[in-house]
Order: structure tokens, then C-alpha cells, then sequence
């Protein structure tokens, strides 16, 4: 692995309401390298796809209030107009979102969905355009691309909706590729499908991938590094393989913990420990109420954030060593 692509440093995201302006996000850090499957993992709600989304800063603005740094090589992202923004999008940094039933124009095909997006970013004639869409298809095993190409996005399976959109999104060759849920809505084949696609791109074109998912196990299938996030904050970050056998935040504990609960009991929603509510204030630790370990100091003081190692650190005020 190189250097840092992509480097998020104390991002703060607040959002106007009914209420007011709510802060969703607080302090967020995340590094993400070239080559690299880094995995943001967490309950609905933590803040995981606020984040993901402020990478392309995919939010109405008119409501949003940003704070911190997204550094994309010398770019700041936060700080360039829109229209340079707009550069980015697609042709640098590509999302693939959670619901391709709805990221999909019904009045169009694929092929021409696709060749649309290359255009907007090349100077690409229309046909040849059109000619590389069929062969993205194909790349992802959505076949036989041409007949494909000229279907709707209704004479589609969901998963061939998803490794559609998949196609569109590494259409232009982005530096940078943000998954988000890629795998929610798909049968257990269909999802083991797409996460080999992801690693085969890593490992073919050299992308590095942002992989936001609420599921522990698709960490541990595809990801190199990965962050816990928990009510808005980053409680832990580090390799897959030191936080999945040395586990140093109490909600990381639990969360590898309730895979075992899964895998016996069947139940995908079981929940470790309900999380606050957006943008809901606490004093110390969001997570203290909640925590088998919390002493006096947890409920008054934010945690610092620790290092174990130099790529592994938790927001805690104890990060003596625990076991999953």
C-alpha cells in the first residue's frame, strides 16, 4: 500500500431541521489509501453514508453545514466551487448507491445511462460511447452486453442492476469508488458476486475503495482496514485483522460479538446496543450507557482519541486490550 488517496480529517456535518441545526457527524478521521478496500461499518444511523455522501458533497447545501477537511491528493474538497466539484464527480470519485432500482432513468436504457455518464466526462462520439458502455456490461458480467445494453432498467434483476451500476460508476476510470450498502438488498449469491467483482476491480484497475456497509462479514471478506462508527463519531480504526482479534472499543466488542449471535440465530437485525438518535447531544462518551465497562469519567468527559498502533486507534478512555 502507498500513500494516503484520500484523507478525511475532523469532518463535521450539521443538517438544517424542523428542529434546528443537527450535527450527524463529529470529528470524523479516516484514511483511505491507493489499493485499498477500507470499510466504514456501523448501525443505520451512525453517520456512515452522511459521511460517504460528504466525500462527493452529494448533500443540499443550502442545509448543510460542513466543517474539518476531505483531502483528496492536494484537493480539499470542501473548499473548491461546485463546478470544480462537478469535475470530480464520476471522472475522479464514483458512488455506487445503495438502491439501483431508483438510480436508474426508466425511460432510458442501460447502454444509453451509461454512455451518457462516459460523454459527460470525455469527448467520446456518441457510438463509441456507447460501444464501451456494452463492454463495461460485459466486464461485470452483466451478458450479453449488447443485447443488455438495449434493455430497461425493469428487464433487470437486482443484481444485474447492481453490477450495472457498478459499470456506470467505474465508467470513466475514477480514482476512487464509494460503495455504499453495494450487497443490502441482494440474495446471499448475488452478494458474494458482487464483492468479488469489487476486489477484482481493486485488483485490475487499481481503484481504492471506500466500502460502507452495517455488516461485519463483508468487512471481513473484502476489506484491508476499516472504521467503526457509532451516533456520529469514529469509535475505532485500524487493520481488519487488529480489530476483528483485538478489539480496543466496547462497541467494536459487540458488534463482532453479534456476528456469532447471527450466524446462530438467524437473525440479520439483531442489535447489539440502540444508539442514540441523530444528532441527539451527550456529555462523555455517546456510547456510556451502553457500556459494561463504563466508569465515572465516561459519562463526564469526551474520550481521547488512543493510538495502538499506528494504524490502529479508538476513541476511549480505556483501550486495554479485550478480547471478541
Amino acid at each position: 500500500m502507498s500513500d494516503e488517496i484520500l484523507k478525511i480529517r475532523g469532518l463535521n456535518v450539521e443538517m438544517l431541521t424542523e428542529n434546528g441545526m443537527v450535527q450527524l457527524v463529529r470529528g470524523v478521521r479516516i484514511d483511505l489509501k491507493e489499493g485499498e478496500i477500507h470499510g466504514i461499518v456501523g448501525e443505520s444511523g451512525c453517520g456512515k453514508t452522511v459521511t460517504a455522501k460528504s466525500v462527493m458533497r452529494l448533500h443540499d447545501e443550502r442545509y448543510t453545514r460542513y466543517s474539518g477537511s476531505i483531502r483528496f491528493g492536494d484537493t480539499d474538497i470542501l473548499t473548491i466551487k461546485e463546478g470544480d466539484m462537478r469535475k470530480l464527480r464520476g471522472s475522479q470519485i464514483a458512488y455506487v448507491f445503495q438502491n439501483p432500482m431508483t438510480s436508474f432513468d426508466s425511460l432510458f436504457t442501460i447502454g444509453e445511462q451509461i454512455a451518457e455518464g462516459i460523454r459527460a466526462h470525455s469527448k467520446l462520439p456518441k457510438k463509441e460511447a456507447y460501444a464501451k458502455a456494452v463492454e463495461l456490461l460485459e466486464s461485470v458480467g452483466v451478458t450479453p452486453g449488447e443485447k443488455r445494453a438495449a434493455q430497461y432498467p425493469h428487464e433487470f434483476s437486482g443484481g444485474m442492476l447492481q453490477r450495472a451500476m457498478i459499470a456506470m460508476s467505474v465508467s470513466c476510470d475514477p480514482k476512487v469508488l464509494i460503495a455504499d450498502e453495494a450487497t443490502t438488498a441482494l440474495d446471499v449469491t448475488m452478494q458474494a458476486r458482487v464483492l468479488e467483482l469489487l476486489k477484482k476491480l481493486r485488483d485490475e484497475k487499481g481503484l481504492s475503495i471506500l466500502c460502507i456497509t452495517h455488516n461485519f462479514g463483508v468487512v471481513a471478506e473484502i476489506c484491508d482496514t476499516v472504521t467503526v462508527m457509532y451516533a456520529g463519531h469514529v469509535a475505532e480504526s485500524g487493520t481488519v485483522s487488529e480489530i476483528f482479534h483485538s478489539p480496543r472499543h466496547p462497541y467494536t466488542e459487540e458488534l463482532i460479538k453479534n456476528i456469532k449471535y447471527e450466524l446462530n440465530s438467524g437473525d440479520e437485525d439483531a442489535d447489539p446496543a440502540p444508539q442514540p438518535k441523530s444528532g441527539e447531544k451527550h456529555g462523555g462518551c455517546a456510547y456510556a450507557y451502553k457500556c459494561k465497562y463504563a466508569q465515572d469519567i465516561c459519562f463526564r468527559e469526551k474520550p481521547p482519541l488512543r493510538y495502538v498502533s499506528d494504524d490502529h486507534f479508538a476513541e476511549c478512555h480505556f483501550t486495554e486490550r479485550r478480547g471478541a
